[in-house]
């Protein structure tokens, strides 16, 4: 039955709109054109009524009206979108174009009577737009904000994203953190919802495009509502993740270089603390000897074969000579000033 009625609605809407052709409603300026919509939604203008169907214009001074399931997704030649929810009623009051090259307006301004609303701002200036319901006016700047006006002319408003004065009786609220909520009761002061769980409870129940946008709202005149799905899984315990944390950059240092292997000297043969040293070992081995002990000369390594002579300074024992390239190197001794003598021994190849 419902279904029924609402073609002969829109079939009388559509007879109504044919009987206006060449009237003073065409020889408007166009303001905008319906790009998408949802039947049943007419446009009502000087007692004459006219279906709106998709790509048709709408003109300054329409009144748009949708039925219980109608809607009408709006673009204006400003890149202004509007969206008309079920069971609304809106006037388009003035749409003054400023510049035909820029395609901006002097002043936009519409009236939200009643209903579910969606308003985008686009290229025009942002003073220039007005928007008003029964119980409040707005001021916008750069905004996306959804609307629902109740039947007795109570607002409410849900920001979305820029920012908004709302102002009524007197008043003012400004909005600048996406998700705030403000309320406009008939003949009272606005009044910010700061509640999570009013707040959550309102979204569900007043603001269809905020809950679910993605049915019925065609891809560029949806909105940023995160912020407004975080805050009710925070409601309903579902986790967030943080955001990342910001870890300063730190200068690791280059490791130090080993240290080098120690020098290992084997020990010499021992002084006898006279002018002649020991003999070194047989076969030498090649390396340097110890330093002796004070009075103690410390006997030399072995030489190539035959002793060679060789005076120790400052030694008691001396070192032994190389007397060809296999034969072991000098060794060194501590002593007791005396000159030392010669050190005996071979050398190993």
């Amino acid at each position: 039955m419902g279904g029924s009625g609402h073609r002969l609605r829109a079939g009388l809407l559509g007879a109504a709109f044919l009987g206006l052709a060449g009237t003073a409603v065409q020889a408007q300026d166009v303001s905008g054109r319906a790009v998408e919509v949802l039947p049943d939604v007419a446009a009502a203008r000087a007692g004459n009524v006219r279906n709106v169907v998709a790509m048709q214009p709408v003109y300054m001074g329409d009144r748009i009206q949708t039925g219980p399931v109608g809607q009408a997704q709006l673009l204006f030649s400003d890149e202004t979108r509007l969206v008309v929810g079920p069971g609304s009623s809106l006037m388009l009051e003035q749409y003054l174009l400023q510049s035909a090259s820029t395609n901006t307006v002097s002043r936009f301004s519409i009236n939200a009577l009643r209903g579910t609303f969606r308003f985008i701002t686009g290229d025009s200036p942002k003073p220039s737009y007005a928007i008003k319901t029964p119980t409040a006016t707005i001021g916008i700047r750069g905004t996306e904000f959804d609307l629902n006006v109740r039947p007795n002319g109570q607002t409410q408003f849900v920001l979305l994203s820029g920012a908004a004065t709302i102002c009524g009786a007197g008043s003012c609220i400004e909005a600048t953190q996406a998700c705030s909520m403000v309320e406009i009761p008939r003949g009272g002061a606005p009044r910010q919802i700061t509640s999570m769980e009013d707040r959550d409870r309102r979204l569900k129940a007043d603001f269809p495009y905020v809950s679910n946008q993605n049915a019925t709202v065609r891809q560029d005149f949806r909105a940023q509502t995160s912020s407004c799905s975080d805050q009710r899984a925070v409601l309903e315990g579902k986790p967030i993740a943080p955001p990342a944390p910001v870890v300063a950059a730190v200068r690791v240092p280059p490791p130090p270089p080993p240290p080098p292997p120690p020098v290992v000297t084997p020990p010499g043969n021992p002084g006898n603390g006279k002018p002649v040293g020991n003999s070194g070992e047989n076969p030498g081995k090649g390396n340097f000897g110890n330093d002796g002990v004070k009075g103690k000369g410390g006997g030399g390594t072995g030489g190539g074969g035959n002793a060679g002579a060789s005076i120790g300074l400052d030694a008691g024992g001396g070192a032994g000579g190389s007397s060809n390239p296999d034969a072991g190197n000098n060794g060194r001794g501590g002593g007791n000033g005396n000159a030392g003598g010669n050190g005996n021994g071979n050398g190993r190849k």
